[in-house]
């Protein structure tokens, strides 16, 4: 019995060893976790007026914190930085303390653990070298061209009057028709007042304070497949920030994937790599009719959508890229407008007989269901090949504006 009890007083020693060993381990991994080692400066912001900004950010590069000050501008005595540093440390002198600005000023950063870093400031009274955080766009997914509108679109934009409709006019022009809700006249305006432009935004540092000619600066989009570049016209610099335009569509460009690039200084700063779709068939010019236009019909009757002169102003390449033949469906816009609100009524015909010259389908029920109600425009919906999408065809639509007061009337209706 002795050496039972023995046993088992030696098995519950074990396991309390066992246990305070494991607590320990676990107390001096949450220790260790807790007293963090990072000492790092983040960000050296100063505050200044003269360089064609609000603030300069220093380059921190090992133990320096390098700020470039353009030899033009009085060095000043002091300065009062922003910093900010790795989680859990400290920095002194502090955040907003106003040091010398000479090479002397050196800030200690100690970590959680009690380790310590020092920087020492640096001064660099010369022309800085530009440097780049980012080349971007809003979207990585464009198209050449402006976006498209939808067809009678309800839109409200800065500075304009009530609600207006968008008429699926040519879209490659820099105005644009729009229809108003109740009065139905119809105007004209830019039309980026309501579908904004791509642009390319610029961050980064230095861009002014070398006092450099804005001719200097190169930025462009280069297609990943060929190596071809598309000149991006610059638009505004500050020392942080340039704005270029995204390129107008040429016949020399392509959809597929491309870079973001700018270069100055015998530099080269690559961004982000994006993706451009073709432009929308509202490039195709030419004349479209309607040869049943005014006619009574019957579920059956056959409609004919008739094109002639299709073009483009580029080499072709629009057309090539919207062939009839691709047409998969019809889509006709009703608007209605009631007392107190505006509703829309699209009808789809998909069974398409289509020649070089035109579109036919027969009448369907559902468009005869929309008598008495005004067609206000029919939009050609086509599939193409988008060299951005791997399998599959894209979809597109090039939208024809009917004339005021058409409609599709039932021949059983006097």
């Amino acid at each position: 019995m002795k050496n039972i009890y023995n046993h088992l007083f030696s098995v519950l020693a074990a396991g309390l060893l066992f246990s305070s060993l494991f607590l320990a381990s676990c107390n001096k991994t949450n220790y260790d976790y807790e007293q963090k080692p990072y000492k790092e400066i983040l960000s050296f912001k100063i505050a200044t007026v003269s360089h064609g900004t609000d603030s300069l950010n220093a380059v921190i590069s090992g133990d320096s914190i390098s700020i470039y000050w353009d030899p033009s501008v009085p060095l000043p005595a002091t300065i009062t930085p922003t910093i900010h540093v790795a989680n859990g440390a400290t920095v002194q002198p502090a955040s907003g303390v106003a040091v010398p600005f000479s090479d002397k000023t050196i800030y200690n950063v100690t970590a959680e653990d009690g380790s310590v870093k020092a920087f020492r400031l640096k001064p660099v009274y010369n022309l800085p070298v530009p440097t780049v955080s980012e080349i971007k766009t809003v979207n990585r997914t464009v198209a050449w061209g402006h976006a498209l509108l939808n067809s009678y679109q309800s839109l409200r934009a800065p500075n304009v009057t009530g609600h207006h409709f968008f008429r699926g006019t040519d879209q490659t022009t820099e105005t644009i028709e729009m229809q108003h809700l109740t009065s139905e006249k119809v105007v004209s305006w830019p039309l980026e007042t309501f579908v904004p432009r791509h642009m390319i935004n610029i961050i980064g540092e230095y861009f002014l304070s070398a006092q450099r000619d804005p001719s200097d600066f190169r930025v462009f989009i280069k297609r990943l497949s060929d190596g071809f570049e598309v000149e991006c016209d610059i638009e505004s610099i500050t020392e942080n920030k340039i704005i270029a335009a995204f390129p107008k569509y040429t016949s020399e460009q392509q959809s597929g994937a491309h870079q973001l690039i700018m270069k100055v200084s015998g530099r080269t700063y690559e961004g982000d790599k994006i993706d451009i779709g073709p432009p929308p068939p509202g490039y195709l010019k030419g004349d479209f009719k309607f040869d049943q236009m005014g006619q009574k019909l019957n579920v059956g009757d056959e409609i004919t959508l008739n094109f002639t002169n299709i073009h483009d102003n580029y080499d072709g390449k629009i057309v090539a890229l919207y062939q009839l033949k691709n047409i998969t469906s019809v889509e006709y816009v009703f608007h209605r407008t009631g007392s107190t609100a505006t509703s829309y009524l699209n009808i789809q015909a998909k069974d398409l007989t289509i020649t070089e010259n035109q579109v036919k389908h027969k009448v369907i029920a559902a468009l005869l269901q929309a008598q008495g109600v005004q067609l206000k425009t029919i939009s050609f919906v086509y599939a193409y090949k988008d060299q951005r999408v791997t399998t599959g065809y894209a979809v597109a639509k090039k939208v024809f504006a009917m004339p005021i007061g058409t409609y599709i009337t039932r021949a059983d209706v006097n």
